[in-house]
């Protein structure tokens, strides 16, 4: 058995174990398995990067008519009027990798003919599209995992002896090793052995370094220019949530258990542990503020500290915090927890950010045959 078929075991053993968040079935979810056998792997890269995210989709469908929409006031485009841009659909083929600046989408295309993926920068003011890089597709190359800062593109990827962090210039070139870290995937027989704690379950660019943590736990930083991966001390067994901020964090956690509940930041050396009351599930925490429901089944969104509580009357989906600041409704609405301001989407489809953390600043979904873009910078 080869590596691929190795993680797709991984995967669907991963996916039996981990928990949909609340109001979601088994048939929202819909994975999109490529054709191809090079597709295939990055199809099961990025499923068992969201295994890693808790057990959350890819893509998940248009807001469930059975469930009540929150209640807002306006569509986004007139309460955010200054953050919304949008796209034609057919300009993508995969994933949306993150924004390269104020006008400049990157997107990773797929490419049919060819043992290559393909990273596009699309111009929202013009229109135009051009070549940022190449992502090569032999064997366990096909990596998933994006970050976006100081001008670079970066990735990770699956060897059998190791986790390779790569960089490309978002001006365009060729990508580049910027480091490796050992990971031993070969067993006693010769095969090969894949776990979800072998991968990379967060990572950022911030002052020049990339910090990154793993599924086992423990979290690690390379220079960006390219260099040794070091572990970060005091950062052992933990995960990355929003640098310089880590956590304890389960891979598989119950709807009873509170995914970094207790976090410490790497620089000042501060502590956070969130107040949570008994009899409520589901609670996701951030840096800043906790969500999740009650015990009688409402939605709720407060600060890590238990004060400033917000019900949420209606809402009976969450998705994780974005940019530790926003979640997404019902599938429908997204709400500032900052101010409560809350707009609604109108989107057919809803895409995850590829990167699965809290550094993303960006929301696409589809809303007819566009894909609008919510540049959350761009939000007072």
């Amino acid at each position: 058995m080869n590596l691929e078929d190795r993680l797709r075991g991984t995967l669907a053993n991963a996916a039996d174990r981990a928990p949909l968040p609340p109001g979601i079935s088994a048939a929202h979810v819909e994975y999109r398995y490529r054709s191809r056998r090079h597709r295939a792997w990055a199809a099961v890269v990025t499923a068992v990067a969201v295994v890693l995210a808790g057990g959350l989709v890819v893509t998940l469908k248009g807001r469930d008519p059975a469930v009540p929409s929150a209640r807002v006031t306006a569509a986004v485009e007139e309460v955010w009027p200054q953050a919304i841009k949008k796209m034609p659909r057919a300009r993508m083929t995969g994933n949306i990798v993150g924004l390269a600046d104020d006008h400049t989408v990157l997107i990773e295309n797929w490419l049919n003919d060819k043992q290559i993926n393909v990273i596009d920068a699309y111009d929202l003011d013009t229109g135009t599209v051009r070549r940022v890089t190449e992502k090569t597709l032999d064997g366990s190359r096909g990596g998933h995992g994006y970050a976006v800062g100081d001008g670079q593109v970066l990735w990770w990827y699956l060897s059998r002896q190791s986790i390779e962090i790569v960089a490309a210039p978002i001006s365009g070139g060729p990508p580049r090793q910027v480091g490796s870290m050992p990971m031993d995937l070969t067993t006693e027989d010769g095969g090969t052995h894949v776990s979800v704690d072998d991968m990379v379950d967060a990572i950022t660019v911030i002052d020049g370094q990339v910090a990154f943590s793993i599924g086992r736990g423990g979290v690690y930083t390379v220079p960006l220019a390219g260099g040794a991966v070091q572990p970060v001390a005091g950062a052992e067994g933990m995960h990355l949530l929003r640098w310089p901020w880590v956590g304890s964090r389960k891979i598989f956690f119950s709807p009873d258990e509170v995914p970094f509940e207790e976090i410490l930041d790497m620089r000042s050396g501060q502590r956070s542990t969130a107040v949570i009351h008994p009899g409520e599930r589901n609670v996701r925490c951030g840096v800043t503020r906790c969500t999740g429901f009650k015990g009688d089944g409402s939605a709720f969104y407060r600060l890590r500290s238990g004060s400033h509580e917000t019900v949420l009357p209606g809402v009976t989906k969450l998705s994780p915090q974005i940019d530790d600041r926003f979640h997404v409704e019902n599938d429908a609405v997204l709400r500032d927890l900052t101010t409560g301001t809350s707009a609604d989407l109108n989107m057919s489809h809803y895409f995850l950010d590829p990167s699965l953390d809290q550094n993303r600043m960006l929301l696409a979904y589809q809303t007819g045959d566009e894909i609008a873009l919510v540049d959350l910078t761009k939000i007072p």
